[in-house]
């Protein structure tokens, strides 16, 4: 009887660990990507040449594009008042990428900084960024929170109350890394 108590306890804590991965592959299909919306942005670029779309975009343009606001008004007012598809170049940085030839996206801190200085001259962000920079946070927890929840089927132990250390570890990472936003 005991044998089978402990089997039934196994299999169900093995189909809860199933469901729960099942859960996070769905939800990548519910929500685009932000490669998606890269991706988008990029060939309606290409389709409709959007001028100024490149400056926030590649970070590569990104000191050039902090002169040009300094130093020309006519410039810093044009940025401003730029938008693509509903985001502005607040939006653009948040999902941009550190060149064409070297398609591979900057740190967080990097994009941050760039974002905050865009701020600091007093660029608004529009609903579209907001949501973004959401989308942009909530992609920067999803490996975290995947690491938990393989930790937490691999190593609990159903006779033992403990939470083990590398759990703990990640959930900390979690709540340090992802209560902070681009804007």
């Amino acid at each position: 009887m005991k044998k089978l108590l402990l089997i039934f306890l196994l299999l169900s804590f093995a189909t809860q660990c199933m469901k729960r991965s099942s859960e996070l592959v769905l939800s990548k299909t519910q929500f685009p990507a932000l490669e998606v919306i890269r991706n988008d942005l990029r060939k309606y670029n290409d389709d409709n040449n959007c001028m100024h779309f490149e400056q926030p975009f590649y970070q590569d343009n990104h000191q050039i594009t902090l002169f040009f606001c300094l130093s020309d008004n006519k410039f810093l007012e044009k940025f401003q008042k730029f938008t693509m598809k509903g985001y502005s170049f607040l939006g653009l940085a948040a999902v941009c990428i550190n060149a064409i030839e070297h398609p591979k996206e900057p740190t967080f801190a990097e994009k941050k900084e760039f974002i905050q200085e865009l701020i600091k001259l007093n660029f608004k962000p529009t609903e579209e960024d907001i949501k973004l920079a959401i989308l942009e946070r909530e992609e920067r927890r999803k490996p975290i929170l995947q690491n938990i929840r393989l930790i937490y089927c691999a190593k609990s132990n159903i006779f033992s109350p403990e939470m083990p250390q590398e759990l703990i570890d990640y959930i900390s990472l979690l709540m340090l890394e992802t209560e902070k936003s681009l804007l």
